[in-house]
């Protein structure tokens, strides 16, 4: 870890999820100074999972946190099915997904991992003592000097910036951009996640050859194996196949058709452990920077890539690199200018996505499968992104990742 400097800015951040933390490690490797705030009393991630493009990956690979985030996952091939729900045929067998990267190997398209061992990684690396619980932000201030923080108990912190990383409902954007307030667009699916522990309950043995995803009229499901202990799984349905009753309690009655694989899977998952998402995103705000403060995240970008928190991670490390080489004002205009298009263009491919009603009619599966295979070519580029040389930073190597066949799974797996 670099040393701190003492000219280098002092940085607070408001949020402690994955990109409040994900720019505090960033932070601390490029010797900045930061505090996080955080308005919940605890650490207390979700019981949940989520997933990371090669783009990531190679992010974290250049503030050398790459080794320990493959160590918290199962790095394996995805696969995906299309399947007929009305009579459990598969159309398209399950294939292999892999992404040529300019690293020399195949990455899975995919990587996913349990977000409290992420946010463990981030934690250590940008270390305890600069993460604030229980502070809970009420008022934003700035000058051409500084930017203030009050939080309910009457305190209130100095620092240079101010990154906002407090998520979709960001309270910073709220304040700082007049209204009308941003307009979410919804995503054209219901979601739920959910996350089975001990896994060994499970008898199936498809598992074990990676992460799988099942597509059928309306509906979609992944399979992520997380670690020996934690299965965790996503659920999508198209809002117009909805029933008046539809929620989590009947998922297994939605998906009743569906493979032996999701059908047991749901059935052993808890209820407490399943729950609905909201997935949405916005269009592109005009400007990420107002005067000292700027934001990353979900609180400027979000995605209906549920559950990828890709583009969460790229913005939090560039914009920490960027605040350590480059005066103030030059770090923010040049963080704004590099990722507004690389954000943008993946959230209009996520949205054109989501929003295609795909798989919908299989008698003309031959049109269906070239239209659905364009724009997922379109987005499995979009993963191969190299975050780092819009920003021109070459300080790292650029290893490959390697893919953990079936047979390597971690041991205790008892499928």
């Amino acid at each position: 870890m670099s040393a701190v400097s003492t000219l280098a800015p002092k940085i607070l951040v408001l949020g402690a999820g994955v990109s409040g933390l994900a720019f505090a490690a960033a932070a601390a490797r490029f010797g900045l100074q930061v505090k996080v705030f955080e308005k919940l009393p605890e650490f207390s991630p979700p019981n949940a999972g989520a997933t990371m493009w090669w783009s990531a990956l190679h992010a974290l690979e250049g503030i050398h946190l790459l080794d320990q985030v493959l160590a918290k996952t199962v790095t394996a091939p995805s696969t995906i099915s299309i399947i007929d729900s009305t009579n459990t045929s598969t159309i398209l067998p399950a294939r292999a997904n892999a992404w040529h990267s300019p690293w020399g190997a195949q990455p899975p398209l995919q990587t996913a991992i349990h977000l409290r061992d992420l946010q463990e990684v981030f934690i250590k690396c940008a270390g305890t003592r600069s993460i604030h619980y229980g502070r809970s932000v009420i008022l934003v201030d700035q000058d051409s000097e500084r930017v203030r923080l009050q939080f309910e108990d009457g305190s209130i912190e100095e620092g240079d910036v101010l990154v906002a990383a407090d998520g979709l409902d960001s309270f910073v954007r709220t304040l700082l951009y007049p209204p009308p307030p941003v307009q979410y667009r919804m995503s054209a699916s219901r979601c739920w996640q959910g996350m089975l522990t001990q896994p060994g309950r499970i008898s199936f043995e498809q598992l074990r050859t990676g992460y799988l995803q099942f597509k059928g009229v309306d509906l979609q499901f992944s399979i992520y194996p997380l670690n020996r202990s934690h299965v965790y799984w996503t659920a999508k349905a198209r809002k117009s196949s909805w029933s008046s009753s539809g929620s989590s309690d009947n998922l297994t009655t939605m998906f009743q058709h569906f493979p032996a694989q999701v059908t047991e899977l749901l059935s052993l998952t808890p209820a407490a452990d399943i729950h609905e998402v909201k997935c949405c995103d916005f269009e592109p705000l005009k400007s990420w920077n107002q005067g000292r403060i700027t934001f990353t995240g979900d609180s400027v970008h979000p995605t209906m890539l549920f559950p990828d928190i890709s583009l969460a991670i790229e913005s939090s490390v560039v914009l920490a690199y960027l605040l350590s080489e480059f005066p103030l004002k030059v770090a923010l205009d040049t963080y704004w200018s590099t990722r507004r298009g690389r954000t943008a263009n993946v959230n209009r491919l996520a949205y054109a996505q989501d929003h295609k009603r795909d798989w919908k009619v299989f008698t003309a599966f031959g049109e269906l499968l070239r239209q659905k295979t364009i724009a997922y070519t379109a987005l499995r580029k979009a993963s191969a992104y190299d975050p780092w040389s819009a920003v021109g930073f070459h300080g790292s190597a650029r290893p490959a990742v390697k893919v953990t066949q079936p047979d390597k799974l971690p041991p205790g797996w008892q499928w």
